[in-house]
């Protein structure tokens, strides 16, 4: 009666991943018992209790993780063709990362239960990728991309997979609300978890990575291009007499379909070039890329050119062109369009139309005259000329826009005399071949930029001897740009209301006109005139 005899317990803990805090407190109790003389022993049916004896829980993992992942690929191999069998391998890989990730982010240790957790998230994951990937290898012909079968899998199963997750999670909350435990409480988070988990997968990963893996693996393997791109049907080389060509419904020149309109030669489409021969327009629809072993389907980004809008042999009196949607002249852009001298990249289908590269349509001619022109041939050489305007100053500098006080000071100012490169904008302004450099071509009337070739070579070389003994003359006190009085009268500070500045092509000189009156001075307008 004063002495204990013997002991037997057992231990209910209140959540099994708190393992370490088990182990403690088994220890003290078995100190407890052993402190009264009687040889005692820890009995315990805890999971947690069991994973703490595993001296190399880890290395066990690993050990059971790595033939398990064999025979689940496997059992793939067995279940599915090889190329879907990688894709849902590839699946269960992104799962198992998925489960890592989160016991990282909760600080989980790896135990017998997170174990179980593992089993049990690729379980219901294989089940569910499995489920998909049967279905999508009976989709139709193996001819086909993989993004085709798997999105016609999900439009038959993706319903079931869903259903059984959201049955699954029902039934989880169901039982952890009908039993009052902490731990089943946390089993049933954690099923939750899986399941989502499971059904993420085999839904959105799964299809994921057929649309990223497969066009990777055909461009690596040299038997497709990886992504769509736009490419024209391409006949200045083969001259063909036809209007087009016919779409096939395999890689077969005789399976024609003819339920489709024929496709025209300057046609842009979009797809995959196959790298053998053959184009796919469509997920059952291809052409040929060869015709008598010339190619006639070119990607256009290949065919891509920067072109100038040019005005200066139509002299349009509008600000530029609006963009056609297709090679309609009447079809025009809502709000595309580009002003004149603007640069655009774009190819020139050889046909009387220039694709832009937004896929919008631009006319090579209107009323006869190009207007379209490729920028590297619309540059021209132009020389800075004083001869007229006898200004006292050394040279200009150049502009940042197209206004005569913003002047670019970081850079020298260039000498009466020399050569600079660019396109006269027909408003007064010439543009460098930088483009973002500007230079006036008038002042006070008379043109202060010549263009190069209409200047024999005796005249070239008077205007620059003449302006190298100018420039000597002036010293170093000289001004390097025009003087402030002109750059004034070229452009005043401020006008009065209604009243903007223009500039005239016939008189290359600036006017002053009045929006409201239509009234036109050549004089600056002052105070509320």
């Amino acid at each position: 009666a004063g002495s204990l005899r013997a002991a037997r317990c057992r231990a209910y803990v209140r959540q099994p991943t708190a393992w370490a805090q088990q182990a403690s407190e088994g220890a003290a109790l078995t100190t407890i018992v052993g402190s009264s003389g009687i040889d005692a022993t820890l009995y315990h049916s805890s999971l947690a209790f069991g994973a703490t004896g595993q001296e190399d829980l880890k290395g066990a993992f690993a050990l059971s993780f790595g033939p398990g992942a064999l025979v689940v690929l496997v059992v793939l191999l067995l279940t599915l063709p090889l190329d879907f069998a990688l894709l849902a391998a590839a699946c269960l890989v992104c799962a198992a990362f998925g489960v890592f990730f989160v016991m990282a982010c909760m600080d989980m240790p790896i135990n017998a239960l997170t174990y179980a957790l593992c089993l049990l998230a690729l379980g219901l994951c294989m089940e569910s990728t499995l489920h998909i990937c049967v279905a999508a290898a009976q989709a139709g012909p193996h001819d086909h991309s993989w993004a085709y079968p798997i999105r016609r899998a999900l439009e038959i199963c993706a319903f079931d997979v869903v259903l059984s997750s959201l049955l699954g999670v029902l039934g989880a909350i169901i039982l952890c609300a009908a039993m009052d435990s902490v731990g089943l409480q946390k089993w049933c988070g954690i099923y939750i978890f899986v399941q989502a988990l499971s059904c993420f997968c085999a839904t959105v990963v799964l299809p994921g990575l057929a649309n990223i893996i497969e066009p990777l693996a055909l461009y690596l393997g040299g038997s497709e291009q990886a992504w769509p791109e736009d490419y024209v049907l391409d006949n200045r080389s083969l001259k063909a007499t036809t209007l087009g060509i016919h779409q096939r419904r395999s890689r077969n020149m005789a399976d024609v379909d003819s339920t489709l309109p024929i496709v025209p030669w300057g046609e842009v489409l979009r797809g995959k070039d196959f790298r053998k021969g053959w184009f796919r327009t469509s997920e059952d629809t291809f052409l040929p890329t060869m015709q008598n072993g010339i190619r006639i389907l070119i990607r256009v980004k290949d065919l891509h050119r920067e072109y100038m809008l040019d005005n200066r042999e139509l002299q349009a009196a509008t600000k530029g062109l609006r963009h056609r949607r297709s090679r309609v002249d009447d079809d025009l852009h809502p709000t595309e369009g580009s002003l004149w001298f603007d640069y655009i990249t774009g190819v020139d289908l050889e046909d009387g139309w220039f694709r832009t590269a937004a896929g919008n349509y631009l006319p090579m001619e209107v009323e006869g005259k190009r207007i379209l022109a490729p920028a590297e041939d619309a540059d021209e050489d132009f020389v800075l000329d004083n001869r007229q305007l006898k200004a006292k100053c050394k040279g200009m500098r150049l502009r940042k826009k197209r206004k005569m006080r913003d002047v670019d000071r970081d850079t020298d100012a260039l000498p009466w005399g020399s050569t600079v490169r660019g396109v006269d904008l027909q408003d007064g302004w010439f543009r460098q071949n930088t483009r973002d450099r500007f230079l006036p071509t008038h002042m006070k009337g008379v043109p202060v930029l010549t263009r190069k070739a209409d200047l024999s070579e005796s005249e070239l070389n008077t205007l620059r001897s003449e302006a190298i003994r100018e420039r000597a003359a002036l010293g170093k006190s000289g001004h390097e740009d025009l003087p402030r009085k002109d750059i004034e009268e070229a452009e005043p500070d401020r006008l009065p209301e209604n009243w903007e500045q223009g500039f005239d092509r016939e008189q290359k000189r600036p006017y002053f006109f009045n929006q409201k009156t239509g009234g036109r001075s050549w004089q600056k307008p002052r105070g509320n005139a």
